[in-house]
């Protein structure tokens, strides 16, 4: 039996949650059954990371999706669509591609009228809680499958669509081998690039620089922290895709030296060595209102470092058991959170405890190899015209 062919498609140019599970998925895909190509602009971080586990790659110049009134930028925006559209197509014509995969709600935009055109199956797997019911329920239409990365985005397309019998869950895993684990060295070297003193007490945080992942609440938690923690020190790590999320970023700098912590919190933009943020830290303070998973909690657990969760009964419930890997804290003050990052603080045996029941839970329940296995279920049931719910259990994890 020849291998079955796919295609996945992405627009994101730097590195995040989507396109490290994207990694995580191709890297750990059963390939005497499939065969990947991806599909990304040029310089983009997931090339490189890929390219060298011998995925055959193609550069295209998928533009995210704009809103404008600018007639010129707008028809700029037209030629380079249809331009890159034409380029997907004839990768799936010369790759005899079976199925395309959208990683994005903008790639699924260019795959569903690419699967129209040539007659391929399309997945999209969707990844976030802030589409419009329109373009939600346009995007889920023209989809074959729709894989969503937890229950409870699968809630949401539920609540947008009327279309349940091609929604299907499977949970975001982490490569475990790829992060690896703590290193003192690692540690000593993070803190002091940060400036942060050795012995100090860190707080991290990580996530693109976007409001929805509420930064400012971080910033009003340090503080409180401050006052009962004297040698604490804080971590922002992010993203930052456009000018919008520089100009939050400009913000946020205004609101630390607002509520006088500049001097202990440092603003950091992605690095590949993400491993070295987790080492470096000491406990994960995760803020973010309707996460729609929560990859970064997994990573930190998978580290060993306590976790605080402001708590809105999405994403982040269905991995952390609260009071047993991590606190789940509602609702969501900063009061609240500095209260449960305090007592971590001040009980080291409550930080090992947790820490150890957190990395033995995203071993045993949310690896990527499982996470991949699923998948590939998913494409096999679609191949022979069965429900995608049939390869997968909606409520299983990715174990």
């Amino acid at each position: 039996m020849s291998r079955i062919r796919i295609l996945y498609v992405t627009d994101a140019k730097t590195m995040g949650g989507a396109e490290w599970s994207l990694v995580d998925l191709l890297r750990n895909l059963d390939r005497d059954k499939f065969s990947a190509v991806l599909a990304a602009p040029a310089g983009a971080g997931v090339l490189s990371c890929v390219e060298q586990d011998g995925v055959r790659v193609v550069t295209v110049p998928i533009a995210r999706v704009i809103r404008t009134w600018n007639p010129f930028r707008l028809l700029h925006y037209v030629f380079s669509f249809c331009r890159s559209l034409w380029k997907l197509r004839k990768c799936v014509q010369e790759e005899g591609i079976d199925i395309v995969h959208a990683n994005t709600a903008s790639a699924q935009i260019y795959c569903a009228l690419l699967a129209m055109s040539c007659q391929v199956l399309l997945v999209w797997q969707c990844r976030d809680l802030r589409y419009g019911r329109r373009i939600c329920r346009w995007m889920v239409n023209q989809a074959d499958c729709v894989v969503a990365i937890s229950e409870t985005v699968h809630r949401f397309l539920l609540q947008m669509t009327d279309c349940p019998h091609k929604i299907v869950t499977v949970m975001n895993g982490i490569d475990v081998e790829r992060l690896g684990k703590n290193n003192q060295a690692a540690r000593r070297d993070f803190r002091a690039e940060s400036g942060i003193p050795a012995e100090a007490f860190v707080v991290g945080m990580i996530g693109q620089y976007t409001p929805w992942k509420n930064h400012e609440i971080f910033l009003q938690t340090a503080s409180r922290i401050r006052e009962q923690i004297p040698n604490s020190y804080f971590v922002i790590m992010g993203t930052v895709h456009d000018r919008q999320h520089a100009r939050y970023l400009t913000r946020l700098r205004q609101v630390a030296y607002e509520l006088n912590v500049y001097d202990i919190v440092s603003f950091l933009t992605y690095r590949s060595d993400v491993q070295s943020f987790y080492t470096g830290i000491d406990l994960l303070l995760h803020p973010a209102q309707r996460e729609p998973f929560g990859r970064v909690v997994l990573e930190s657990m998978l580290h060993s470092r306590p976790v605080v969760i402001a708590d809105d009964g999405s994403g982040p419930q269905e991995i952390v058991s609260h009071g047993r890997d991590g606190m789940l804290v509602a609702p969501r003050t900063a009061e609240n959170l500095a209260r449960a990052v305090v007592e971590f603080a001040k009980d080291e045996k409550k930080m090992e405890q947790f820490g150890e029941a957190g990395q033995q839970k995203v071993e045993n329940q949310f690896s990527a190899k499982a996470m991949s296995a699923r998948m590939g279920q998913v494409y096999l049931h679609l191949l022979q015209q069965e429900s995608p719910d049939a390869a997968v259990s909606s409520t299983d994890h990715a174990s």
